[in-house]
């Protein structure tokens, strides 16, 4: 279930709005997909609170299910930091489109998990 709150204020280009949605990630060389939970997301990118490590600089896949979709959509983003914001342990990624399709899909996913209602 979204939990979504005020949207978070910083130095980012993109607006973020809060959340706490189920999300499985694919680090490199991972053989099965991890837990984690995505924290915030933007149109530059999110955060996922995770137990696992993520090396820096790696493309992860992120496998979300997004309100009304009957399957999940895996997105590309590469880690740009990790570490802990408050309590939560976990990395942050910025978006990566490969075509413009991934572009696409990447708008749909921000747009369906920010838009009042949506949950």
């Amino acid at each position: 279930m979204i939990q979504t709150a005020d949207s978070a204020k910083s130095r980012r280009r993109h607006e973020r709005s809060l959340m706490a949605l189920p999300v499985f990630f694919r680090p490199p060389g991972a053989q099965q997909p991890l837990e984690g939970t995505l924290r915030d997301i933007g149109r530059g990118g999110a955060f996922v609170s995770a137990g696992a490590s993520v090396p820096l600089d790696v493309d992860v896949i992120l496998e979300l299910l997004a309100p009304g979709a009957a399957t999940s959509m895996d997105v590309i983003g590469r880690v740009v930091w990790t570490g802990a914001r408050g309590e939560q342990v976990g990395f942050g990624v910025e978006w990566r489109a490969r075509d413009a399709g991934g572009s696409r899909r990447i708008r749909e996913l921000v747009r369906r998990l920010t838009e009042p209602g949506s949950a």
